[in-house]
C-alpha cells in the first residue's frame, strides 16, 4: 500500500471505532469498497506508515506534511485531509458518513472524529483561510463547519509527486524556474536590486511600473531571491470575464504555495485600470494584491500606470518602482550592443540609439526581427529596420492620427530651385551628423529643452511641399508619420492636447519623420482671448510650442500661406523653405522628367508646355500628363500633342482661377 492509501485506510478505521462507540458495529460492512480499504489497513501496513512518517523516506509522505503545514498543521486538519482523500478514492464515502454521521465531508466531521464536538468560532475562523485556497470554501457562507469539502485532480496529484498545472490555470499560467537562464540586464540594475532586496529583507509586494521590460527584471529578481514564479496576464483573463479571475485566484494562489514560488501578475494596462479610476485600482487592491499577500506569497506587479495598485498596504509591505519614462543616449546604446551582441546581429549601436527611442523590451523585439535579414543591407535594410521599429513602437494605436509613409521618392525626384535645394540638403546633413554635433560635440547641454529638427515648407498648393517632405523620409531612409489634423483637433477640452502627445510620443520612439500638412489650421496665430473657446485654443498652441520646443525628431510643417504661422513658432523652427509657382525652366524640367522612354510617345512640344501655361504648378502638370496618357492607352495610340491638349483643356474646364480659352492652346489649338 502507498502512505496515501494507508492514511485513508486509517481514517475509515477511525470512523469505524468512532462509531462503535456509539453502538454501531461494522459499520463500514455493507461498502464493500470501504470494508477492502478497512481490511488492507493491518498491522504491517500501520508500521509501515508509521516509519514513512518518523523519516519521511516517501515521496508521498513528504508532500503530505508539505500540504498539512500549508493547511496550518493540526489533528483537525489531518483528519479532514485524510476524509477528502478516502471521499477523491472512494466513491461510496459520502454515502457512509452521510447515514452515520448526517454530513458530508467537512470540518465539523474532521472534529467530531477528533472527539471536539463544539470548537470556538475563533478557531474555526482561522481555518477558513487556507480551507477557502485549497478546498474552495465560501467563507461568507455559513455556517463554515458543515459546508462540504473535497479535493481536486490537481491536490491529489500534487500529493502523489506532479509539479504539473492543471486545468484551466495551465492555460493561463506559466512557471518560471528560478534556475533558469537569463541573459544580463543591460539597464535598470538599480531597480533590479532595489527590487530583490526589499524581497530579501521581507518585503511582500513590489510594483514595477511604466513599460521596457518589467517582466525581464520581474524574472531576474525571481532568480536573486531564489524563489520560482508564476506569471499571468491580468488582460487575458480580464477578457474572459471577472468570474473566472476570481475562479482562477484561489487556483493561482493555491499553486504558487505548492510550487514554494511567488507570483507575478502582468497586463495591466491603462485601458484595463480606466485611466487610473479609483474604484478600479481599491478593486484591483482589494481583490487581488490582498488576497495573494494574505498567504504570504511573493507578489510582483507588472503595470503601465504609474498609480499606486498598492497603495493601501502598510508601507513596509509594498514598494513601487518606476521604470524611466525616457531612455538616455547612453542607456539606448547599451541596449542595442546588448542585444545585437547575444542574437549575432550587425547593427551600429550608436546609430540605431540615435536613431530610435525604443525601450528594452521594444528594442529585443526589433533585434530579433531583424535575425531573418542578417544578409541584407543597404536601403532596403535600413526601410525593413524602420518597419520593426515602428510596430514595436505602437504603430497600430496610432494610426488613427496619421498614416505611415515609406517613400520612393528621392530629392533627384523633385524639381527644387537652388536656394530651396540647398536648405533641404541642409536639413538632411544636420540629421545625419546631429549624434556628433549634440553628443560628442556637447551641444546637448546647451539645448537642454531638446534637440528638433524642424522645418517649415510654404507656399502654393501643388508646388511641390508634400512631395518634398516624402523625398527628405526618402534620402534619411526614415518612414513619414503623416498626420491626420481632423483625428487631431478635438471639440472636447483637453483630448486635443492628448491626442498631440500620442502624436510627439510614437514619432520620438520609433524615429519617423513627422508631417503637418496645411498645418496652419493647428499652428496658427493665437487671438484674443474672447471667450473660453479663445483660451482653449490658445492653451493648444502653447502646448504645442512647449512640445516641440522639447522633441528630439524631425517635425515637418506645411502651409499654403506662412503668414498664417504664428511668430512664436517660427522662432523655434530651424529651416524655412518658401516655395513659389514653378518658373519656365523648372516648368520644362517637370515635363522632361515624365516624358520618357517607357513611355510610346510622337514628338512632344515640350518648350511650348512650359511656356504657354505660365501658372501651372507641378501638380497640375502632372495631373495633366496623366490623363493625357490614360487618354492615349486607352486608344491603343501613342502619346501625342493631341492627348495633351485635351488634357489640358480638361484642366483648364474646371472652373479654378485659370479660365479656359481656345486661345490658351495656342497654335495646338485646332488638335481639339
Amino acid at each position: 500500500m502507498t502512505y496515501l492509501e494507508t492514511n485513508v485506510s486509517f481514517i475509515l478505521m477511525r470512523c469505524d471505532e468512532v462509531l462503535r462507540q456509539k453502538g454501531y458495529e461494522d459499520s463500514v460492512a455493507e461498502y464493500p469498497q470501504l470494508l477492502d480499504a478497512v481490511s488492507r489497513g493491518d498491522k504491517d501496513a500501520i508500521d509501515n506508515w508509521a516509519q514513512q512518517e518518523r523519516q519521511l523516506s516517501d515521496h508521498q509522505a513528504v508532500r503530505y506534511f508539505a500540504l498539512l503545514d500549508m493547511l496550518g498543521k493540526s489533528n483537525v486538519m489531518r483528519s479532514l485531509l485524510d476524509l477528502s482523500l478516502a471521499a477523491f478514492f472512494y466513491s461510496d464515502l459520502n454515502d457512509y458518513i452521510q447515514k452515520y454521521f448526517k454530513c458530508g465531508v467537512c470540518l465539523g466531521l474532521a472534529y467530531a472524529i477528533e472527539g471536539v464536538p463544539f470548537p470556538s468560532e475563533k478557531e474555526v475562523l482561522e481555518y477558513a483561510l487556507p480551507l477557502r485556497v485549497f478546498f474552495n470554501l465560501d467563507s461568507t457562507a455559513s455556517p463554515i463547519m458543515y459546508q462540504q469539502l473535497k479535493l481536486d485532480d490537481r491536490l491529489v496529484s500534487f500529493l502523489e509527486g506532479s509539479d504539473e498545472m492543471t486545468g484551466l490555470l495551465s492555460m493561463y499560467c506559466e512557471l518560471f524556474d528560478k534556475d533558469t537562464d537569463l541573459h544580463e540586464p543591460f539597464i535598470n540594475l538599480d531597480i533590479l536590486k532595489e527590487g530583490s532586496e526589499f524581497f530579501d529583507k521581507g518585503g511582500k509586494v513590489v510594483q514595477l511600473s511604466r513599460q521596457g521590460g518589467r517582466r525581464f527584471l520581474a524574472k531576474h529578481i525571481a532568480k536573486s531571491i531564489a524563489r520560482d514564479f508564476l506569471f499571468i496576464s491580468l488582460k487575458d483573463l480580464t477578457g474572459s470575464g471577472r468570474e473566472l479571475f476570481l475562479r482562477l485566484r484561489s487556483e493561482l494562489v493555491r499553486e504558487a504555495m505548492l510550487q514554494n514560488a511567488g507570483i507575478c501578475i502582468y497586463g495591466i494596462t491603462d485601458e484595463l485600470t480606466n485611466d487610473n479610476d479609483e474604484n478600479i485600482l481599491e478593486a484591483f487592491e482589494r481583490d487581488v494584491a490582498d488576497v495573494i499577500v494574505d498567504y504570504e506569497v511573493p507578489l510582483i506587479i507588472c503595470c503601465d500606470t504609474s498609480a499606486a495598485l498598492i497603495k493601501k498596504r502598510r508601507r513596509k509591505d509594498a514598494l513601487i518602482l518606476e521604470l524611466p519614462e525616457r531612455l538616455s543616449y547612453d542607456e539606448r546604446k547599451l541596449l542595442w550592443a546588448g542585444f545585437s551582441k547575444l542574437y549575432d546581429i550587425d547593427v551600429d549601436p550608436n546609430e540605431a540609439a540615435m536613431r530610435y527611442h525604443l525601450n528594452a523590451s521594444e528594442t529585443m523585439s526589433v533585434i530579433r526581427g531583424l535575425e531573418s535579414i542578417k544578409k541584407r543591407d543597404g536601403e532596403d535594410r535600413n526601410m525593413f529596420l524602420s518597419r520593426l521599429a515602428l510596430s514595436a513602437g505602437g504603430m497600430e494605436k496610432n494610426l488613427k492620427l496619421g498614416r505611415i509613409i515609406y517613400p520612393r521618392t528621392r530629392l533627384k525626384d523633385v524639381k527644387l530651385n537652388v536656394d530651396i535645394k540647398e536648405v533641404i540638403e541642409n536639413v538632411i546633413k544636420s540629421v545625419r551628423i546631429g549624434n556628433k554635433v549634440f553628443d560628442e560635440w556637447g551641444q546637448k547641454e546647451n539645448y537642454i529643452y531638446g534637440s528638433a529638427m524642424s522645418l517649415l515648407l510654404s507656399g502654393p498648393p501643388g508646388t511641390g511641399k508634400t512631395m518634398t517632405a516624402n523625398a527628405i523620409a526618402g534620402e534619411l531612409a526614415i518612414p513619414l508619420y503623416q498626420i491626420n489634423l481632423s483625428n487631431v483637433v478635438d471639440k472636447y477640452i483637453g483630448e486635443t492636447e492628448k491626442n498631440l502627445e500620442k502624436v510627439f510620443s510614437f514619432a520620438e520612439k520609433a524615429n519617423v519623420v513627422l508631417f503637418f500638412d496645411e498645418a496652419d489650421s493647428i499652428f496658427g496665430k493665437r487671438s484674443e482671448v474672447k471667450d473660453s473657446k479663445d483660451k482653449y485654443a490658445n492653451n493648444e498652441i502653447s502646448y504645442l510650442l512647449q512640445r516641440i520646443e522639447s522633441y528630439s525628431g524631425i517635425v515637418i510643417m506645411a502651409t499654403n500661406i506662412k503668414g498664417n504661422i504664428d511668430p512664436a513658432f517660427m522662432r523655434r523652427i530651424r529651416y524655412v523653405a518658401h516655395f513659389d509657382n514653378p518658373d519656365t525652366e523648372m516648368r520644362k524640367e517637370i515635363w522632361e522628367s515624365l516624358i520618357n522612354d517607357r513611355i510610346p510617345h510622337d514628338e512632344i512640344d515640350i518648350d511650348f508646355l512650359a511656356e504657354q501655361f505660365k501658372d501651372f504648378t507641378g501638380s497640375v502638370i502632372k495631373t495633366v500628363f496623366l490623363n493625357a496618357c490614360s487618354m492615349a492607352a486607352a486608344e491603343g495610340d501613342r502619346l501625342t500633342m493631341r492627348h495633351l491638349m485635351k488634357a489640358l483643356k480638361m484642366e483648364l474646364s474646371k472652373g479654378s482661377s485659370v479660365a479656359f480659352t481656345f486661345d490658351l492652346l495656342g497654335k495646338y489649338a485646332y488638335l481639339i
